[in-house]
């Protein structure tokens, strides 16, 4: 039997991550995009242009929404949603490295670059989650 959650508490710990990794995200892509490690020559494939800094925001935005839904459903159906949840963020983590390797003649600089904005979304998304089900002494139990 699973624990019920607040789904409310979730979906704001949700909020807090993917606002602090779309944050992070464009300051780490205009970082790169400054220190000339993201190359404005390279045309992302089915936009005809270069990459830009709103792209990257929803980029980061949308896949992280998923994720704190996914996270709701694991909280509310399983009995170790952290942990569940913590080996999908890997798998779609190691799969989402194909990604950016399969930009054609992106210099590795970029790839690399685009890496670290991948690894820095999982990070946050899944240590804001697992906030919200961990240290819940002040929302009652089964509350939205």
């Amino acid at each position: 039997m699973t624990t019920p959650v607040s789904y409310a508490r979730i979906a704001l710990g949700g909020l807090k991550g993917i606002l602090a990794a779309a944050a992070t995200n464009a300051v780490l892509f205009l970082l790169f995009s400054r220190t000339g490690i993201i190359d404005p020559t390279v045309m992302i494939p089915n936009s005809g242009g270069p990459l830009t800094l709103m792209p990257t925001v929803f980029a980061t935005i949308i896949p992280l929404v998923v994720a704190t839904g996914v996270f709701m459903l694991l909280a509310r159906f399983t009995k170790n949603p952290v942990r569940v949840f913590g080996f999908l963020v890997l798998a779609i983590l190691l799969f989402s490295f194909f990604s950016p390797a399969t930009i054609p003649g992106a210099p590795v600089p970029m790839v690399v670059g685009l890496e670290v904005m991948h690894i820095a979304a999982a990070v946050i998304i899944f240590f804001a989650l697992r906030n919200t089900v961990t240290n819940r002494q002040e929302q009652p139990v089964g509350t939205l």
